[in-house]
């Protein structure tokens, strides 16, 4: 029989882990200079900054590991300014391929309406 206590140490511990690396990642963006990353599961477009970790986004317990940063690539108009399901081409930042074509959805923690 297992003790409910043991797993539950564990399961904090694990749990302290993940939001260690996440801070980490997270402040790899900032410091990277990226103005948005991109959850490739959801589709949901973050806000970079340093108030904007923690909220009921999940950041704090997404697995940051697999985000994408993305940097504007025009300061004039910046990708946030645009309305939802606006087509957002995404280049690879150092070879400037073409990643393809995103459609916009803000995370709605981020870019309340």
């Amino acid at each position: 029989m297992s003790n409910p206590r043991v797993a539950n140490i564990i399961k904090r511990r694990i749990a302290r882990t993940r939001l260690s690396r996440n801070i980490q990642q997270y402040q790899d963006f900032v410091n990277d200079g990226y103005n948005y990353i991109l959850n490739p599961e959801s589709g949901e477009l973050h806000l970079v900054g340093l108030n904007n970790f923690r909220g009921s986004h999940g950041l704090a317990s997404a697995n940051l590991e697999e985000f994408w940063g993305i940097y504007n690539l025009d300061d004039d108009i910046p990708i946030h300014f645009f309305p939802d399901a606006t087509e957002i081409s995404l280049y690879w930042y150092d070879t400037d391929e073409l990643i393809g074509n995103y459609t916009l959805n803000k995370c709605k923690y981020c870019y309340p309406a």
